[in-house]
């Protein structure tokens, strides 16, 4: 390789030294994103596993307590919360499920269309004249994930079934501690 001719070697060097930086910053980063995701995991087994069930073992849902002498008081409990998101493959499974069960207003329809930039006054114009002008239109269904936590809640607070594999949710326990 030949080098420019007004490059010198201290210019090198510090090229050379910048690239290794960038390298090593990466695998710093990289190992900061698996920490997280270790401290989060970590996180959630107790939030959600082991604080909920020494509770239960107590027959205790809410206690408030002094953690030390001098310390402030503590809220202490754990409620139920409901993860929720349509997996892509279930998603006309799920829609289905919902209109067989009288919820079908949880589905709402959207419309993407995609225009050039500037483009902003022909887009208002929108519907059935889209197709014909030939712009890239997509419709498609969705429930909004706060919808559906809900809609779900509700259902097994009423003790009605619900096919929660089918909606990609799950019922936890998730504790909570709060200064009072």
């Amino acid at each position: 390789m030949q080098l420019p001719l007004d490059l010198d070697q201290k210019s090198l060097k510090e090229v050379s030294a910048l690239a290794h930086e960038l390298l090593m910053r990466e695998s710093d980063l990289a190992l900061a994103e698996q920490v997280y995701a270790m401290a989060k995991q970590a996180l959630n087994k107790v939030a959600e596993i082991d604080l909920p069930e020494a509770m239960k073992e107590l027959g205790l849902t809410q206690i408030s307590v002094k953690l030390d002498d001098d310390g402030p008081t503590y809220s202490i409990g754990y409620k139920g919360e409901i993860y929720a998101s349509v997996p892509d493959a279930n998603k006309r499974q799920a829609f289905e499920w919902l209109e067989r069960n009288g919820a079908e207003s949880l589905i709402k329809t959207e419309l993407k269309v995609a225009y050039g930039r500037g483009e902003l006054q022909a887009a208002r114009e929108l519907a059935a004249t889209l197709r014909a002008q030939g712009a890239a239109v997509q419709v498609g269904e969705t429930v909004h994930t706060g919808t559906l936590k809900a809609f779900i809640r509700e259902r097994l607070e009423e003790k009605k079934p619900i096919p929660l594999e089918l909606f990609g949710a799950r019922s936890v326990d998730r504790a909570f501690v709060k200064v009072k």
